[in-house]
């Protein structure tokens, strides 16, 4: 997809099996803060921000991620990666 460079895609695999991505910075973040950390800055601009627009008209950086996506904010409380999350 042209959405997302070159270098983005051989680098966004590898955030799938890191755990520290998914961490979260604090009780509750922004979802782009939190999908910044899982997708990278360019993915979580290019990919979730225009899908929260489109679903609940709102500002992934005003969004509660803990509210939005409740289930993979408690994976990453419990300290698994993306992958494990997946599964």
């Amino acid at each position: 997809t042209p959405l997302i460079d070159a270098a983005h895609k051989t680098r966004l695999p590898l955030r799938f099996f890191s755990r520290g991505c998914l961490k979260p910075a604090a009780s509750d973040e922004s979802v782009k803060a939190f999908m910044t950390r899982v997708l990278g800055e360019r993915g979580a601009q290019r990919l979730i921000d225009p899908v929260l627009k489109g679903i609940y008209g709102g500002d992934a950086a005003k969004l509660s991620a803990k509210i939005i996506f409740p289930e993979l904010f408690r994976a990453a409380e419990q300290g698994k990666s993306l992958f494990q999350y997946l599964r």
